[in-house]
């Protein structure tokens, strides 16, 4: 938020001229089928062929299934504090028998590739964000300066794939899924676990086995792949930079130019977020980034809260809009389509979906059905079981047979009990709270699985608070 830190000429983002050059990262061109209309930015991006390098005879090609071959790689910055990189392939099927999409996402994720000047180390496509946050911090300070890693945060890959009908590849991942009539698409999120790690996948998935694509309608597709993009992108980086604000990393004086540029950003973001969330017209989708990006819980928004106002000194306007960012007043009036969730034991190989919809029309607002979990306390549990499952992952082979198959048997317990339809909030709560007293028994090497736990049950107490009063 400062501007005396030393930075090296680059591109006029958001809006670059052609021929403009991001050290170590490429060039400005145009994208080749255009951005969006009436749209600023993302009609020109930053080739980033020089900054992730994948040999040509690494676009992997199995004769006896499938080949994948490389079309590009971006990068773009939103001129504020968000930027992300896009590497883009197509796969083929070259057999007649349905292939699992999550063991081809996993060996596109496993590829191994050379980010920009740092020649020290390859990297797995799918693990190379700390690669790239090294990268962006060379190519935007000046020899010789210094200021604190701490400035650049990326994370982790989200990985967008659009998916024709006529295409013999099935998907078989934890997620939700909503249907868009208008387009006769469906849209979904999925958890993927690749060498250990948590991945977000948004998978467009064509409905349309017989008919002709339209450029019309293809284009909207495509149109739609950018904008999820584009607000995911945004989202991240806001909600990383609001934690930041509630941990006290970010802490500027009041009315200096630091907190200016603070608010500014603030105020921007958000009103970016609302305009290209109009967008996406269909009022299922808004509901899902509402949910599956929420990053704030209510007691961490209060503690967020009262460092605006009284740490920073935000102005009034200001806080109101990052209270109805994170609160918004229609969040218990929203109206939707059918909403799948496929809750799928990444545990057993041999474990089927259970799908589990959502009925159409409006979230609960009587008081006394507020008792039971809602359309966005699913999605956020949900969420937070997928998560959790990945932590228990990475630690399996450090804990004990019977503290594993415990923490294990606590999680699946709420996933059946959810799959049985109109649970109330104190069941779950009570369900994650024995989770939140075996995880604190095993000490450090389970801190993520109590962090998460431990916010989940404080996030549905608000509620049964709430309601008791």
């Amino acid at each position: 938020m400062s501007e005396d830190i030393p930075v090296v000429p680059y591109p006029d983002w958001p809006n670059p001229g052609i021929g403009e050059f991001s050290k170590c990262i490429g060039s400005i061109e145009y994208r080749r089928k255009g951005g969006i209309n009436n749209w600023i930015g993302e009609s020109k991006i930053c080739s980033a062929k020089k900054c992730i390098k994948i040999d040509k005879w690494l676009t992997f090609v199995n004769a006896q299934t499938y080949k994948s071959n490389l079309l590009f790689r971006r990068f773009y910055f939103d001129g504020m504090a968000s930027g992300k990189f896009e590497v883009g392939f197509e796969m083929e099927n070259l057999t007649n028998e349905n292939l699992k999409l999550e063991k081809i996402i996993e060996d596109i994720a496993d590829l191994n590739v050379r980010i920009g000047i740092i020649e020290k180390e390859d990297f797995q496509l799918g693990n190379a964000d700390k690669g790239l946050c090294q990268l962006y911090q060379i190519a935007t300070r000046k020899i010789n300066s210094t200021y604190s890693q701490d400035f650049i945060y990326c994370s982790k890959p989200v990985i967008i794939l659009r998916k024709l009908q006529q295409e013999n590849f099935i998907i078989n991942l934890n997620g939700f899924r909503t249907v868009v009539n208008d387009l006769k698409i469906e849209v979904g999120f999925y958890s993927l676990t690749q060498s250990r790690n948590l991945n977000e996948v948004w998978i467009i998935n064509d409905l349309n086995r017989w008919e002709t694509i339209s450029y019309e309608r293809g284009e909207k597709i495509r149109q739609l792949r950018i904008t999820l993009a584009r607000i995911i992108s945004l989202k991240k980086s806001l909600n990383k930079i609001l934690k930041l604000i509630q941990a006290e990393k970010i802490s500027p004086k009041q009315r200096s130019d630091e907190s200016n540029n603070l608010q500014h950003f603030l105020i921007d973001s958000i009103r970016r977020l609302y305009r290209e969330s109009e967008k996406v017209s269909d009022e299922s989708i808004i509901f899902l980034f509402k949910n599956i990006e929420r990053d704030i819980f209510p007691g961490e928004a209060e503690s967020l809260y009262a460092k605006l106002k009284n740490v920073i000194n935000v102005r009034p306007q200001i806080l109101d809009k990052v209270i109805e960012f994170l609160d918004p007043k229609d969040r218990n009036n929203t109206n939707i389509n059918n909403i799948s969730i496929m809750t799928n034991n990444i545990d057993n190989s041999g474990a089927k979906n259970t799908n589990m919809n959502f009925g159409s029309g409006k979230a609960n607002q009587n008081i006394s059905e507020n008792n039971f979990m809602n359309n966005e306390d699913l999605l956020l549990v949900h969420k937070k079981i997928f998560e959790i499952e990945n932590h228990l992952l990475q630690i399996e082979n450090d804990l004990k047979k019977e503290e594993f198959d415990k923490l294990k048997n606590q999680k699946n317990q709420i996933k059946e009990t959810l799959n049985e339809g109109n649970v109330s909030k104190k069941t779950i709560k009570d369900k994650f709270d024995y989770i939140l007293s075996t995880a604190k028994k095993l000490g450090d090497i389970a801190v993520p699985i109590t962090k998460i736990a431990g916010e989940v049950s404080k996030y549905l107490y608000v509620f049964i608070a709430q309601i008791r009063t």
